[in-house]
């Protein structure tokens, strides 16, 4: 088993979610089982009744098609009226890979996001089957994990046949990302290994990206956000970063990933035009989007630049096994920057993201405006995606200064609306449109 930047990002979108090592690794040997955790792989048995009606089709070329409307939802849901799996957790029920559809849909982004399509999978968990996720939330044991995601999550047909192939796979992932390997994000070089002058955008998938981690030359000071919150975002943001093919390296053109990202509240997910950035400005923008007004900086200054904001320690931690995801790493002379995605072995506190404080989090309101406050005197900005009291997660935006917006909206190059009834409950939520224009609050 090869270890891919997807296969990095998969591991780090769940370790984010909660899950204990042996469970991520009991998840994911089971997805590449299914796909080889290739979010575009189409069932091989379809692609081989679709040719024989004449039609060929690679993964990509289908899911070109998926998206460009040359093949129907109904063709989607149901192929040649069969039910075939696509996707990282080969969906294949029409209920299923009509929640995959829109959720894509709603999300205005590709049928094989990765980010789109670990976003749904986990939406499945905690909704359909809370009691896999509460198993891989849990798990001490990676076997047991496989077992559990395999006859209760995945449930194909042959379950029984297939329990000593995923355990090997579950394994092999763990050995490769599981225990002690501490994983890192940034922006790296560009495509010609050179610090400017290659095409806007990632080229190759390696420009912006996760690796393991590793003691640069320079040595690494450790800037850690007060707030598990804030910690939280920034990795969170980086993660996204590194799989959007959007955002490539360039340090001639390293402002236009923040021009780019600052009509979507710097969130790294929303970025749809090729843009650059370079390490230390990539860092920034992560740090704004979690809602800490921070000043331009460069490797040389960066550490002067964070802990000006009051929101930052310079802390002495032992690397890797200290290290706490969203810690970020900047070399002791001007260098390199990198924000941390996974945990190291011993690393303290763990405390859970909605530890409470001796200040309120969550929804504030001043006057007659509502804000969402994420740390200390730290309020969400941009685009979130906020769990409210019916249980269900929906999208807000927050502007510059922090406020909620309601009504309709020119956010980047598009308009949206979010709901604008005072006291419904459900002020500020935003609309989506169904295929026939029918509007409606979206849920996330």
């Amino acid at each position: 088993m090869k270890l891919t930047n997807d296969i990095k990002f998969v591991w780090c979108y769940f370790k984010g979610k909660g899950l204990t090592d042996y469970g991520i690794a009991g998840l994911m040997g089971n997805l590449y089982a299914e796909s080889g955790l290739r979010s575009n792989t189409l069932e091989r048995l379809c692609i081989k009744r679709y040719a024989e009606l004449g039609v060929n089709f690679t993964d990509d070329l289908y899911t070109r098609s998926v998206d460009n409307g040359a093949i129907s939802k109904a063709e989607f849901l149901s192929p040649m009226g069969k039910h075939y799996g696509y996707g990282l957790a080969q969906w294949t029920t029409e209920s299923r890979k009509r929640g995959l559809y829109d959720y894509c849909k709603a999300q205005n982004v590709s049928i094989s996001d990765l980010n789109a399509q670990c976003e749904y999978l986990c939406l499945e968990l905690e909704k359909a089957f809370k009691s896999t996720l509460n198993v891989l939330k849990t798990a001490s044991d990676i076997n047991t994990a496989s077992d559990y995601v395999l006859l209760h999550f995945e449930q194909p047909k042959d379950a029984i046949s297939q329990i000593e192939i995923r355990r090997k796979y579950s394994n092999e992932i763990y050995n490769l990302l599981g225990g002690s390997m501490v994983i890192i994000g940034s922006a790296r070089i560009d495509e010609n290994g050179h610090a400017s002058g290659g095409q806007a955008g990632d080229q190759n998938g390696k420009e912006v990206s996760t690796q393991q981690y590793y003691l640069h030359e320079k040595g690494w000071n450790v800037l850690r956000a007060k707030e598990p919150q804030v910690r939280e975002a920034i990795a969170q943001n980086m993660t996204w970063a590194c799989a959007n093919n959007n955002i490539g390296y360039d340090q001639g053109q390293n402002q236009t990933l923040y021009q780019t990202a600052k009509p979507v509240g710097f969130n790294c997910s929303l970025v749809g035009t090729p843009c650059e950035t370079d390490c230390a400005r990539l860092v920034r923008v992560c740090v704004l989007y979690a809602g800490v007004n921070v000043a331009d900086f460069y490797t040389g200054n960066e550490k002067e630049a964070l802990l000006a904001t009051d929101a930052f320690d310079l802390v002495n931690a032992k690397l890797p096994e200290e290290l706490l995801r969203g810690d970020i790493l900047v070399t002791k002379t001007k260098g390199h920057t990198v924000v941390v995605l996974t945990n190291g072995a011993n690393a303290q506190p763990k405390e859970p993201i909605s530890t409470p404080t001796e200040y309120k989090l969550g929804w504030i309101k001043a006057g007659v405006n509502w804000y969402y406050r994420i740390g200390k005197g730290i309020n969400a900005h941009g685009f979130n995606n906020i769990k409210c009291k019916d249980g269900n997660t929906y999208r807000f935006y927050f502007d510059d200064k922090g406020k909620m917006l309601t009504g309709w909206q020119h956010i980047g190059d598009y308009w949206y609306y979010f709901h604008d009834t005072v006291g419904s409950g459900l002020e500020g939520a935003m609309y989506i449109s169904d295929k026939d224009g029918r509007q409606f609050i979206a849920t996330f």
